[in-house]
């Protein structure tokens, strides 16, 4: 290992030098502290230094100052010789960026021992600039991993050309890619289909899960398949591809206009909210289903709950992330604050604004523990806009409809 020594005295300079060089360090010596803070410059400079204090030029205190108001990637490890015995001048020197110090005359077992505690401390800020590093090259991977989670999640849940007007979305994401989605597209027959899914972990995990979640999806709403097989087909393809530990909360629904039928499959998620027209809850439907990709289809309960709804009625889907939200005294938001929101007479716009400014203001500053989704879906064909008037795929299957309120199995 390396070591300077600036000593302006000769004699006291060759000692120490030949004292050092014995105990195996290699020795950069200089006569002030004008030519060590000019050595400190150069490459591969040593990072020990013994330093007298009193020299031309610079003393031992103005170049431990120098050398600390410097931008330096090495550690350095700075011991000042000194005949000042004083408290005073002893604090003085420290504060001038010293890490040690050894008064004149010392012997050599002393000095020894001093220099052999800045080698050891070197060697620990060594290897935690070493460790350093790593993390924050493990930092910059995962921030990639992150964008690139972030960038399917936006594709998943862009906007395109099949969008319907009556459907809103609440997204609030704790991290830059979370583990929440939202898909809604119209029905072939006139209607809406929607997901909102939870899948436990953040960023590319999740991302991977809902890729293929999302093309089955989309592929066969674009048939009209029943919610039934949506769920077998994705419920199937997850529990292939999860690891174990890893599943998705989600529901699954399809509103029919024509009949004003809400089909609802609820497997892991709060319970699924009918607001009346004119305030008020109608319909609650609570999950009895297992999430997603947690066991086979063989031991899956596929039955759906089946809603008869009115114009203007509005579901509301959200992730556990909406009730389970803290404030700073660790309170929870609950279920009960959410559906004050409901009980009001209100034909306004969209609940949503008005739920995410309270869930804004109960948290205040307190950070976001959980992904906060919601989505709104209004029963109301005209609000939902044009839609394609395409005929159902002979081999789709339709929902089952015509009752007010229960289960039905899933077509075989």
């Amino acid at each position: 290992m390396k070591i300077l020594i600036a000593e302006d005295d000769v004699t006291s300079r060759t000692i120490l030098q030949a004292v050092l060089a014995k105990w195996g360090y290699e020795v950069t010596s200089t006569g002030d502290g004008d030519e060590a803070f000019a050595a400190f410059q150069q490459n591969d400079a040593p990072q020990l230094a013994v330093l007298d204090w009193e020299m031309p030029g610079l003393d031992g205190a103005e170049l431990c100052r120098k050398l600390r108001g410097q931008e330096r990637k090495e550690p350095l490890y700075l011991i000042l010789l000194t005949s000042r015995s004083d408290s005073g001048d002893i604090v003085q020197g420290l504060e001038s960026g010293a890490d040690d110090y050894i008064a004149k005359p010392y012997n050599n077992a002393e000095l020894k021992a001093r220099i052999e505690a800045g080698r050891r401390m070197i060697a620990i800020q060594d290897q935690l600039a070493e460790k350093n590093s790593e993390l924050e090259s493990l930092h910059g991977e995962l921030r990639r991993q992150y964008d690139i989670a972030s960038k399917v999640f936006a594709k998943i849940m862009q906007n395109d050309e099949r969008q319907c007007g009556n459907v809103k979305y609440l997204l609030s994401s704790m991290e830059t890619a979370n583990g929440d989605f939202v898909i809604s597209v119209p029905k072939p027959s006139g209607g809406v289909y929607a997901i909102l899914g939870d899948f436990t972990g953040h960023g590319l995990s999740a991302a991977i899960g809902a890729v293929p979640v999302a093309n089955i999806f989309n592929a066969m709403t674009d048939k009209n398949h029943s919610v039934c097989d949506i769920v077998s087909e994705i419920n199937a393809n997850l529990k292939e591809l999860l690891p174990t530990g890893m599943f998705l909360v989600a529901c699954l629904l399809a509103l029919e206009f024509s009949s004003g039928t809400l089909t609802v499959w609820n497997g892991g998620l709060p319970d699924i909210l009918v607001v009346g027209r004119q305030g008020g809850i109608k319909h609650r439907i609570a999950s009895n289903h297992l999430p997603l990709g947690v066991t086979s289809n063989e031991r899956m309960d596929l039955s759906v709950d089946l809603i008869e709804v009115e114009p203007d009625d509005r579901i509301y889907v959200y992730s556990d992330g909406v009730t389970e939200t803290f404030n700073a005294d660790g309170e929870m938001f609950g279920q009960q604050r959410l559906e004050e929101h409901f009980q009001q007479v209100s034909l306004q716009e969209s609940f949503l604004e008005t739920i995410k400014t309270t869930l804004d203001m109960f948290r205040a500053n307190t950070p976001q523990s959980d992904d906060i989704t919601m989505i709104e879906i209004i029963c109301n064909a005209e609000v939902a806009g044009s839609l394609k008037d395409v005929e159902p795929v002979k081999n789709g299957r339709k929902e089952t409809a015509g009752i007010n309120k229960g289960v039905s199995p899933c077509e075989s």
